[in-house]
């Protein structure tokens, strides 16, 4: 089964340490189950 999920980038930002709002290009890995043991997982990388 294939479930869309669809991510912008404005979804992955965070504040940084000098308090920015920022999305950076890295790795994110995303699990997909029913408890913290998830079997299922992928991972993208966003760019900039």
């Amino acid at each position: 089964m294939k479930v869309p999920l669809t991510l912008l980038p404005d979804d992955l930002k965070f504040y940084n340490s000098n308090l920015e709002f920022v999305a950076e290009p890295v790795e994110f890995l995303v699990y997909v189950g029913t408890n913290a043991n998830a079997a299922l997982s992928s991972s993208f990388r966003l760019k900039q």
